[in-house]
Formats: structure tokens, C-alpha cells, sequence
């Protein structure tokens, strides 16, 4: 058996050209159909990561807006640790004042008992002029 070409059909020209024609239309039309699911698939993707996007903004904004608060709130904390400290440095100032003081109510003490100023100094955290300053002005009187 011989195969057959277009030449032994002994078609018309108007015909292969109307067929030529149709399959490009055919053809064309295929190309439309997958080109509208193709462009219907990539729109509801791009919804889908339009969705997606508005999802981690409002993530975002809620992690951001938790982070202000957590900053509002260490902030304060900071503001009282400070006032606490301060009143702490206060405190020991004064403790301090009351710790001299009384150093050198004990040290007149034994100034009146007769220490010496090397011993006031040494006892009660004198310098050496305030030790000599507290011997004589309350030491007793040399015999």
C-alpha cells in the first residue's frame, strides 16, 4: 500500500485554504482557553497572597503595637527603680551624717576619758587634725 499525500487528494485550493484556516482558528482558540484558566489561576494566586500580605500587616501591627506596650511598661518600671534608688542614696546619706555624728560623740567620749588623738583617730575614723581638734577641746586638762 502506497501512502497517500495532499497532491493525490486532488483538493480544491479554496479547501486547503478554509482548512488551513479553521486549524489556526481551532488552534487559536485552544491558545485563548488555556491562556483564560492560566490568567484565572494566576488572579486568585495573587488573591491568595493579597490575603496573605493583609494577614502579616495586622500580624505586624499587633506585634508592634504589644512591643509599645512592653516598652510603655519597662519604662515605668525604670522610672520607679530610679525613684527607689534615689530615695535609697537619701537614706544612706543621712545614715552617713548620723554615722559621723555619732563618731564623734563617741569620740569625745573617749577623749573625755583620756584617749589620745593617734587613738580617736584610729577608733573612730578621725583624720589626724580632728582627732588633735577633739582631744583639746574635750580631752582632759593636762595635770
Amino acid at each position: 500500500m502506497n501512502a497517500l499525500s495532499l497532491t493525490d487528494l486532488h483538493l480544491p485550493p479554496h479547501i486547503v485554504l478554509a482548512s488551513i484556516t479553521a486549524a489556526g482558528a481551532a488552534f487559536g482558540l485552544l491558545w485563548l482557553a488555556v491562556s483564560a484558566l492560566t490568567d484565572r489561576h494566576l488572579h486568585r494566586r495573587c488573591e491568595t497572597l493579597a490575603a496573605g500580605m493583609e494577614a502579616l500587616r495586622a500580624e505586624l501591627a499587633l506585634a508592634t503595637a504589644r512591643a509599645a506596650d512592653g516598652e510603655a511598661v519597662a519604662e515605668e518600671r525604670i522610672m520607679r527603680l530610679e525613684q527607689a534608688h534615689g530615695r535609697i542614696v537619701e537614706r544612706l546619706r543621712f545614715m552617713e551624717r548620723r554615722a559621723d555624728v555619732r563618731s564623734f560623740d563617741l569620740a569625745i567620749d573617749s577623749a573625755r576619758h583620756g584617749s589620745e588623738p593617734q587613738r580617736l583617730a584610729a577608733d573612730f575614723g578621725l583624720s589626724r587634725g580632728e582627732a588633735e581638734l577633739v582631744a583639746r577641746m574635750h580631752g582632759r586638762p593636762a595635770s
